[in-house]
């Protein structure tokens, strides 16, 4: 059912509701199942996942908070990981979209990225600067690239020849996405898709 969540649970959760972190600590005991239909927001403070966080159909969103664990996005396409806040464990995405901010902003994940066939990550353009202007993913540890890359232009924004998108920020960057699918551009204007050492450039 749909709750606010403070204080310590010591209990494993699976979620199927709305659940809400409002609290400075909330420490939780074996695994938390995000379901299908199920949205768990991170609010502030931080949600201290000891086993593990496994997105399953529903919805994980940060918005300002911290999970401190790791996160697995598998299972189904409907899983969705989103929002502006930060994650101290790494994330494994196996099918479903990883989304950064809200329309825009960042997602900062404290371990490797790995994303495989079956996921997609999604990114929102709507001006020059990372994290205010234009969605990024922040990785601590190695992206690990494979899936789909969405890019969409965000409130009327218009890019110009010779602007460049940081769009991941990581250690290091592993294999390629295998598919893209990128906003139209004016004529004359093409996208190119760089892979560096420190992560991914869209200019």
């Amino acid at each position: 059912r749909d709750r606010d969540v403070t204080g310590v649970q010591t209990c494993a959760l699976p979620i199927y509701g709305t659940v809400n972190y409002q609290a400075a600590t909330v420490s939780l005991a074996g695994w938390y199942f995000n379901q299908s239909g199920g949205t768990t927001v991170i609010r502030r403070g931080t949600a201290r996942f000891p086993n593990g966080c496994a997105v399953q159909g529903g919805t994980l969103r940060f918005d300002g908070g911290t999970a401190d664990g790791n996160v697995y996005q598998a299972g189904m396409a409907a899983s969705r990981l989103c929002g502006t806040g930060s994650i101290a464990g790494y994330v494994y995405q196996d099918y479903g979209t990883v989304a950064p901010g809200h329309s825009p902003g960042a997602l900062a994940i404290g371990g490797r990225y790995e994303q495989t066939a079956g996921a997609a990550l999604e990114i929102e353009l709507g001006g020059k600067t990372a994290g205010t202007g234009y969605d990024q993913l922040r990785v601590g540890g190695n992206a690990i690239l494979k899936g789909t890359l969405n890019v969409e232009l965000y409130d009327g924004f218009s890019p110009a020849a010779g602007q460049r998108f940081d769009i991941v920020v990581s250690a290091a960057v592993s294999n390629a996405f295998a598919a893209t699918n990128l906003p139209a551009l004016p004529p004359g204007v093409d996208w190119l898709l760089l892979y560096r050492t420190n992560g991914v450039q869209l200019r």
